[in-house]
């Protein structure tokens, strides 16, 4: 089982929503395809906007 915590920088006015999405099926599919094992679950952090 993977469970992972990232934290990001988000460019403004990118929607944080669908950065965080996108970020998190990359991830996803990145982690499984390289160990083999299925990711449960991602939980991701907005550290910071970044103009």
């Amino acid at each position: 089982m993977v469970l992972l915590r990232l934290r990001i920088d988000v460019d403004y006015p990118r929607s944080v929503g669908r950065v965080a999405g996108a970020v998190r099926e990359h991830v996803k599919d990145q982690v499984e395809r390289i160990t083999g094992k299925q990711v449960h679950h991602i939980d991701i952090e907005i550290v910071e906007l970044v103009r």
